[in-house]
């Protein structure tokens, strides 16, 4: 019985497969349904202390790799907890904004 943690961590019994023609295993059912893989999904493979370890992996493009930058991500985390906590300004005429700019400290660019 495979049980996913929160991280997508798996844990089971362990499990024997037979290594078939063209070096092809089977992945046994139950930890491709805990862990959502779909055929096509991609694996890293790693061999480690005599141990052959899969990752499954996400490929993500060029141009999006900087929001999966740890820096980034603590971002997003703290946006998350400051729309939860309702830490947020209702901003809706250019007056308020630019109280809340210069609350902030931040001047007002008059170069038009």
């Amino acid at each position: 019985m495979v049980q996913v943690a929160e991280r997508g961590w798996a844990s089971m019994r362990k499990k024997s497969v037979q290594l078939r023609k063209k070096a092809q295993v089977t992945i046994p059912s139950e930890i491709v349904e805990g862990l959502n893989l779909n055929e096509g999904d991609q694996l890293d493979i790693i061999v480690e202390d005599g141990r052959i370890i899969l990752i499954p992996t996400v490929t993500i493009a060029k141009d999006q790799a900087w929001f999966w930058t740890e820096s980034w991500q603590k971002g997003e985390i703290q946006a998350e907890r400051d729309v939860r906590d309702g830490c947020l300004t209702d901003i809706t005429t250019g007056e308020e904004l630019d109280a809340f700019f210069n609350a902030l400290g931040i001047a007002e660019d008059n170069d038009e």
